[in-house]
């Protein structure tokens, strides 16, 4: 054992000390410790910011298996001007067949001529949509709600929704006692309180009447395969105008001429995370003309992201841009092959993902930067403490041999 205090240690000694006595203490020397110090907190402060925060690094894979995953999307519309008794959606493929086995929760919201909540929700399915001028005329013509007389939808025909009362949600439930009735079997609420099935709308009306003017919020989540799709947002082709008032029913065609002004709410293709910018919340839209009707066109392209933080569990989910156009359409003429009226948004997705990492500096890199600010100032301010000395006393022996000089 090497006693500490031995000779051949102090030999290795780098930091000999002067002896006090020959210390010089200067003013000088006061201000700049102080400044020192005061700068070596700062560069601190600044360093341990810097390493708080956290790292981002962006890749770009390429996105494989894309037909095998699943997709949620979810979007909150309002429409001012259309009745929830005429507006519904669908969902079709590139050849605008309809697609198939996708779990969905779609409820619509009556509003007032001034925006106020009407009676309950509405909860509505999947259902056809007119898509040209010849179909907006029929509207209501082969009675007021056509009823579907199958057991399942197709690929060019919806019926109304089971529901989650089946494990295939394309099966159908044409009546109110129908809906019901498959909930009452699998021990479900077939009474919500906050809600009606769309089999079942006419009670809702009952208790708050219909109004002039009405407008209609439709808010959905859905569950699809990862495939191009398009989003149709429009006149329902089993619309029900006894439930409408107001303006739309005084037409001599009730479905044309509607103004699709509209406000998106939201519009996401899987989870939140820090960072995402949703770009159409929040979006309006309005340059409706007398007599006529819109179509608005969202190309919508989604980019999948994977986002990975130090300490969280991976989010995987979907950015997106979008291109956007509108036209008006005269859809009073029903052989004119004009543009769908309403919303028509289209999406699809890029051939790669996008990951996102976003990570803390390393701690024995931090550690190196505060011991390099600390040497670094102490050794320069220890320089600048010699320069000023030494000039101080040159500056003195100067003056001390001027005075002798006279």
């Amino acid at each position: 054992c090497i006693h500490v205090n031995t000779p051949q240690m102090k030999a290795f000694d780098a930091f000999a000390r002067p002896v006090q006595e020959f210390q010089v203490k200067t003013a000088i020397g006061g201000y700049i410790s102080i400044g020192a110090i005061c700068l070596v907190l700062t560069l601190f402060l600044s360093e341990l910011k810097y390493f708080l925060t956290l790292e981002t690094k962006d890749e770009m894979l390429i996105d494989q298996n894309q037909d095998l995953k699943r997709l949620n999307i979810s979007f909150d519309v309002t429409f001012p001007y259309v009745p929830c008794a005429m507006l519904d959606m669908n969902l079709l493929d590139p050849k605008k067949a309809n697609v198939m086995h996708v779990s969905h929760e779609i409820y619509k919201t009556r509003l007032s001529a001034t925006g106020h909540k009407l009676g309950k929700r509405i909860r509505a399915s999947l259902t056809n949509i007119a898509s040209n001028p010849g179909e907006l005329h029929s509207v209501g013509i082969s009675g007021d709600s056509m009823t579907i007389n199958t057991n399942h939808s197709t690929t060019h025909r919806r019926c109304a929704s089971c529901y989650q009362s089946h494990e295939d949600e394309d099966d159908c439930c044409a009546t109110c006692d129908d809906v019901r009735k498959e909930f009452q079997k699998r021990g479900l609420d077939d009474k919500p309180f906050d809600a009606v099935f769309s089999q079942c709308q006419e009670e809702a009306y009952d208790k708050a009447r219909a109004e002039p003017d009405e407008g209609c919020r439709i808010a959905a989540r859905m569950g699809v395969r990862k495939v191009p799709g398009t989003m149709h947002i429009g006149v329902s082709r089993s619309a029900r105008l006894s439930l409408v008032q107001g303006k739309p029913l005084k037409d001599e065609k009730p479905a044309t001429g509607l103004d699709f002004t509209h406000e998106i709410h939201s519009l996401s293709f899987g989870p939140d995370f820090p960072g995402l910018v949703h770009v159409l919340d929040g979006r309006k839209k309005s340059n409706h003309m007398e007599s006529l009707s819109e179509h608005f066109q969202y190309d919508v392209h989604v980019i999948p992201t994977r986002y990975m933080e130090d300490g969280q569990d991976e989010v995987a989910s979907h950015q997106y841009s979008i291109t956007e156009y509108m036209r008006n359409v005269d859809s009073r003429n029903a052989k004119h092959d004009g543009a769908a009226v309403g919303i028509w948004m289209t999406y699809d997705f890029t051939p790669f993902e996008v990951r996102v990492t976003r990570s803390r500096k390393s701690l024995w890199h931090f550690l190196t930067e505060c011991c390099a600010i600390l040497g670094g100032i102490f050794a320069f301010s220890g320089m600048l403490d010699n320069f000023a000395h030494q000039f101080g006393k040159a500056m003195g022996s100067s003056s001390k041999r001027g005075v002798l000089d006279k």
